[in-house]
């Protein structure tokens, strides 16, 4: 048979036709036909709006992330975080994060993380006293940012150094980094433009006695001129190899003091009188209740690199099956994807791909179930362990 190959672009065609299954009914077998529907809601919001359109000039740092934090705020404003399918079905929120990832993940972090991380912290860690505060955090009337990471630590989140001392006789507690070591950092939003932070610190009773990690709600900069306050030290980690539209920052506390109320005393508070009461008596637990937040961030992710799996792969088969070389004697050029060592090299990521795929609709199930524990105080105490687990 001879092929018709004065055109690369019906090379795609070609090959397409030679399909031995529906790519239709697998894309509606791997995403469901609620992630494909919303899907193609956001897509059309990215294709209709010229703020999403791309340009061809390379753009300044302040420029990548104005336009971060623009097309952040059009996404927001859009409705679309507000589909009642985010909250139903547990791989819409998966489909969110990769269609967006695949557009920008700067983009991304912006319109949600950065609302919702922060918001869902003082929902899940708070308790009804704090209602207010979350309010203005879900509106925007203030930017928050999760400072969690130090200098010397990590992924090791119960060896953390930053300090929360309560005093006794103005019933507040006292932040201080001791040094830069225990600084804060790589904290998104942080560098310009975030207000407060959920910020975890060890906290220490008047008596000397440490009780462990524990979040705290820091004001960090004046909303109206949006300087640091007094005993606050911010500095922008400046540009990345990747996600520059992301002001990563770090921070410092010098006998920082903010209010008593402002600890998210789910999982544990302090009296009047300095002492320490918790609901979860074993400290285990109690650690993986309070890192409960964060399994969003850990599945989140995983599907960060399906995103940029499914764009690295598609782009090379596609290219693939377009670009031609050489041939048999005077025939046609073949696409190389036809070559047995560009088979090697890519098919293994294809498989990759689909199993990955697989792995993470399984943890974004079990995450969407486990989350809904955070709504419910009683609920989160039980699934403590769970919570831990899901954060190792």
């Amino acid at each position: 048979m001879v092929l018709n190959l004065t055109n690369n672009s019906n090379m795609l065609n070609f090959y397409r036709t030679k399909s031995s299954f529906c790519s239709e009914k697998l894309k509606e077998f791997i995403e469901t036909k609620e992630v494909i529907t919303f899907k193609d809601k956001l897509f059309k919001i990215l294709e209709e709006d010229p703020l999403f359109h791309r340009t061809t000039e390379t753009a300044s740092l302040d420029e990548v992330r104005r336009l971060a934090l623009l097309r952040g705020m059009r996404i927001i404003d859009s409705g679309i975080l507000q589909d009642p399918t985010l909250k139903s079905h547990p791989l819409v929120v998966s489909g969110l994060i990769v269609a967006l990832v695949q557009y920008d993940p700067s983009v991304m972090f912006k319109s949600t993380f950065s609302v919702g991380f922060f918001g869902r912290s003082i929902k899940g860690l708070g308790t009804s006293d704090h209602s207010s505060m979350l309010a203005d955090a879900l509106t925007g009337k203030i930017t928050g940012c999760f400072a969690l990471t130090e200098i010397s630590h990590g992924s090791d989140a119960k060896n953390m150094r930053t300090t929360a001392t309560f005093d006794k006789n103005s019933q507040e507690f006292v932040l201080h980094t001791e040094d830069f070591e225990a600084a804060k950092c790589w904290v998104g939003n942080m560098g310009q433009m975030a207000t407060h932070a959920t910020v975890f610190a060890q906290l220490v009773t008047p008596d000397g006695q440490c009780h462990g990690l524990h979040p705290f709600i820091a004001p960090l900069r004046n909303p109206t001129t949006h300087k640091p306050y007094p005993g606050v030290v911010i500095g922008d980690m400046g540009e990345k190899i990747g996600l520059n539209g992301i002001d990563n920052g770090y921070c410092m506390f010098n006998q920082y003091r903010i209010p008593k109320t402002y600890l998210l005393s789910r999982i544990g508070t302090v009296t009047e009188d300095g002492e320490y009461v918790s609901p979860i008596q074993n400290p285990r637990r109690r650690f993986g209740a309070a890192l409960g937040t964060l399994i969003g961030g850990r599945i989140g992710v995983c599907n960060m690199a399906v995103a940029y799996l499914t764009n690295a792969i598609t782009i090379a088969v596609r290219y693939s099956a377009a670009r031609r070389q050489f041939g048999p004697g005077e025939g046609p050029e073949l696409s190389i994807i036809e070559y047995q060592l560009q088979q090697w090299r890519l098919f293994p990521h294809l498989a990759a791909l689909f199993a990955f795929k697989a792995f993470t609709r399984a943890v974004n199930t079990r995450q969407f179930h486990i989350s809904q524990a955070l709504e419910d105080p009683a609920e989160m105490l039980s699934k403590a362990d769970e919570l831990l687990e899901m954060h190792a």
